[in-house]
C-alpha cells in the first residue's frame, strides 16, 4: 500500500474540512482520492489510487491503514480510533432478454442482418462491472439463413484486457411490423391512424388471417365485436363502414369524357367506400350502376353517347 502513496506529492495545506467517507460504491476500475473523502479541492479529485474491488468482493480499510495512509500523503488529517471505509464495485446484471438486446444491436450495426428477432436458447446471467472502461463485444459469428439458426462467442473486456467470454447460440427471424391498436374500437367507431400501434412479430408466424399494413384497417370499423388494444386485427373482425345505405336518396356524379352532371338518385343497395351499387335516376327513374365515393355520394361513369340533354340514357 505504500508504493502508490509515494506516487502522490500532494500538497494538504488546507484540509480542514475534508470528511472521510463510510461505505462507496465505485464505478470505475479504480479508486479516487475523490472516492475517500467529501469537500476536497477539485483539483485533488481525479487523483488515482487503488484498483476497485471486483463485483461481489468487498475491499475494508481500517483505521491503521487510513491513519499511515494520511501521514505519507502529509494531510492535516486523521482518522479516529475505529474509523474505517468500505469500497464496493456497482455492477449491472444482463439477463437473457438484456444479451437478446446486445446482439440485436450489434448484428444491425454490423450489417449483417437488416429487421429480425433474436431469441436465445439459453444465456449466462452477466454481472458485470459498471464503467466505460468495461465493455462486451461479438465475435466468431456464424448464421445458417435456411435454418435462421446462428452461434457467436461473447467476450467480456475491462481497461481494454480480456476477461472472459461465453459460447451463445440461437435463432434469427426476419420480422415484419404489424398494426394493433392502441385503443379499443367499438362498433361503429372508424380505424384513424393515430389509433395504430405497431409490434414486431416474426414473418413465419403471421397467418395470412391478420391485418400487416396500415391500409388493411385504416377506414374500417369493427364488423361484430369490440376490438382490444394490443392484439393482432383480424381481417374477418373489421370491415368497411356502410356509406351508402339502402333506399337512401344520394347525390349522383355523372361523368363523361367531357362532361359532369350532378343529380339526385335513390340507392337501391347498401354500400361501403369503392363498392359498385346500383342506383335509380331520380328524375328519369332509369337504374344505373355506380361507384360509392363517400358518403352519399355515388359515382357513375359513362360514355358521351349515354348522356343527352342531363338526361341519362340506358
Amino acid at each position: 500500500m505504500r508504493i502508490f502513496c509515494a506516487l502522490l506529492l500532494i500538497s494538504f495545506s488546507v484540509m480542514a474540512d475534508i470528511r472521510l467517507k463510510n461505505s462507496v460504491v465505485i464505478e470505475s476500475s479504480r479508486i479516487r482520492l475523490s472516492d475517500f473523502f467529501e469537500n476536497l479541492p477539485q483539483s485533488m479529485e481525479d487523483k488515482e489510487l487503488l484498483d476497485a474491488p471486483k463485483v461481489g468482493e468487498t475491499l475494508i480499510l481500517p483505521y491503521v491503514w487510513l491513519k499511515e495512509f494520511g501521514e505519507n500523503l502529509g494531510l492535516s488529517w486523521a482518522p479516529h480510533i475505529g474509523d474505517k471505509i468500505i469500497f464496493t464495485r456497482a455492477k449491472k446484471e444482463y439477463d437473457k432478454k438484456d444479451i437478446e438486446g446486445f446482439v440485436s444491436r450489434k448484428l444491425q450495426e454490423d450489417g449483417e442482418v437488416r429487421d429480425f428477432q433474436i431469441s436465445l436458447n439459453h444465456s449466462p446471467l452477466l454481472e458485470l462491472p459498471t464503467g466505460d472502461d468495461v465493455r462486451m463485444e461479438l465475435d466468431h459469428i456464424q448464421k445458417d439463413a435456411e435454418s435462421e439458426k446462428f452461434r457467436a462467442t461473447l467476450k467480456i473486456y475491462e481497461r481494454e484486457t480480456f476477461k472472459r467470454e461465453y459460447a451463445l447460440d440461437g435463432k434469427f427471424q426476419l420480422v415484419i411490423q404489424v398494426p394493433v391498436l392502441s385503443i379499443a374500437k367499438h362498433a361503429g367507431e372508424e380505424i384513424k391512424l393515430d389509433d395504430l400501434d405497431w409490434r414486431k412479430v416474426p414473418i413465419s408466424g403471421v397467418s395470412h388471417l391478420i391485418a400487416t399494413h396500415q391500409d388493411q384497417v385504416i377506414g374500417f370499423v369493427p364488423s361484430n365485436y369490440p376490438l382490444k388494444p394490443g392484439e393482432f386485427i383480424k381481417k374477418h373482425e373489421i370491415k368497411r363502414p356502410i356509406l351508402v345505405s339502402k333506399n337512401s336518396e344520394v347525390n349522383l356524379v355523372i361523368k363523361t369524357p367531357q362532361l359532369m352532371l350532378s343529380t339526385k338518385g335513390k340507392a337501391l343497395d347498401d354500400g361501403v367506400f369503392g363498392s359498385a351499387i346500383r342506383v335509380m335516376n331520380t328524375d328519369s327513374k332509369k337504374i344505373i350502376q355506380g361507384t360509392v365515393k363517400s358518403t352519399g355520394l355515388v359515382e357513375v361513369m359513362m360514355p358521351m353517347s349515354s348522356v343527352v340533354l342531363g338526361q341519362v340514357s340506358p
